[in-house]
């Protein structure tokens, strides 16, 4: 078995460093292999990440853009460039280097991905339908390509093609709250009620927040169970106790339980 070369033993020892978040130390070591070795593609790209979490958005892309001139099929070097572009939105520039990563490696489910959720942003939602197809493809056990598969469906207006989407992100990651919070407005414009109350049961105690007992509220009291519906508007309150909206919704639980002289003072509030 032959000896690592001297910049594979740093670039090993490196990455250890990158890995367990001691940037600084990973960085000195980086740079000690491009001094070695400054066509060291490996050493550029990851160095170009290290600046990129740095927001030092020019270096880090000098840096990616140098790794690919060094190594041109390096498929992670176009998959980071790409997602440089992207927070700066040029969408076209992320498009390419995507597209360049995806075609040194055809199964780079990330790149798939994170192209989705950029022509998604685009309106490019046919696009993004297919992208997220292929990560799904990649990465069946992923919530994220289901997820947004469905968020694709709902932009083209196709619900019922949604929700198994959401169903099964919710399947894969019992904690997406905003699958949780999907399922509950689809079951709630088609007035299967308790499965809404269900969700949005399940979001608060993933996030406690005082809209979300507010639509809890809402719920309950379409589906007549008034007492619970005033306990999940009282909650609200206990969070957003001036909120207009909030104070709305509970004069309105007051008003259907037949509260009248309760419901009036908090109109008039």
């Amino acid at each position: 078995m032959s000896a690592m070369s001297p910049t594979s033993a740093l670039l090993h020892k490196a990455v250890a460093h990158h890995q367990a978040g001691r940037l600084d130390t990973a960085e000195k070591i980086y740079n000690r292999v491009i001094k070695i070795d400054p066509r060291s593609a490996d050493a550029l790209n990851l160095l170009g990440v290290i600046a990129q979490s740095r927001n030092q958005t020019d270096a880090a892309k000098a840096l990616f853009e140098r790794a690919i001139a060094c190594v041109p099929n390096i498929p992670e070097a176009h998959f980071n460039l790409g997602n440089l572009l992207s927070t700066l939105d040029d969408v076209g520039g992320a498009c390419a280097a995507y597209a360049q990563a995806l075609a040194l490696k055809p199964a780079y489910g990330d790149a798939y991905l994170n192209l989705g959720v950029l022509v998604y942003k685009a309106g490019r939602i046919e696009e993004a339908a297919r992208c997220f197809r292929n990560f799904i493809a990649i990465a069946a056990g992923d919530s994220r390509g289901y997820f947004n598969l469905a968020q694709c469906f709902m932009q083209l207006s196709r619900p019922d093609d949604a929700e198994p989407n959401f169903r099964r992100a919710v399947d894969l990651d019992p904690a997406r709250l905003d699958a949780h919070l999907a399922l509950a407005s689809i079951f709630t414009d088609t007035g299967r009620l308790q499965d809404a109350v269900r969700h949005t049961r399940r979001a608060i105690e993933l996030d406690p927040l005082p809209e979300h007992y507010s639509n809890l509220g809402g719920l309950l009291m379409k589906a007549g169970e008034l007492e619970a519906s005033l306990e999940a508007h009282r909650a609200a309150l206990c969070g957003q106790p001036d909120d207009p909206t909030v104070l709305h919704n509970y004069g309105a639980a007051l008003y259907a339980a037949r509260r009248l002289d309760e419901a009036q003072q908090i109109f008039l509030r």
